[in-house]
């Protein structure tokens, strides 16, 4: 049994030598890979920061012939049925003629049409019009 023993010790012994050699290997190549990385990641923000300067550069040179940006407003209206299938198939006839159109931009293209009018035929359009009452409907 002895013998065993003395088989079995000295086999473990080597292993276990070779182990911190293999793991020192290791943390070598991961440092050197670390530093690759890091050098990767450092020339990759240089680049970023001269293309973010020229970006700057550009965005300044365009701001200046830019229009301002007009604010969007969000609001509701109620229109009555028989007028909301009007507009429906304004854009219906638009599609067919193969002009693609929203109902926001029909809607658009009626206010500039009436901002065009005198006061006296905003009257009388407004005379056409039925009646709704204000406000929301009750459940």
């Amino acid at each position: 049994m002895t013998n065993e023993t003395e088989n079995v010790s000295p086999q473990v012994e080597p292993t276990e030598k070779k182990a911190p050699a293999v793991k020192k290997r290791s943390v070598a190549k991961k440092t050197s890979s670390v530093k690759k990385v890091t050098v990767k990641k450092a020339a990759k923000k240089s680049a970023k920061k001269t293309s973010k300067k020229t970006l700057v550069k550009s965005t300044k040179a365009t701001k200046a012939t830019k229009t301002v940006k007009t604010k969007l407003i969000r609001d509701s209206f109620a229109i009555p049925e028989k007028e909301y299938a009007a507009l429906v198939a304004v854009k219906k006839t638009c599609l067919k003629a193969g002009l693609e159109i929203k109902k926001t931009e029909l809607i658009r293209i009626g206010i500039a049409l009436v901002n065009d009018l005198t006061t006296a035929k905003i009257k009388t359009a407004q005379a056409k019009l039925t009646q709704i009452s204000a406000g929301r409907p009750k459940k």
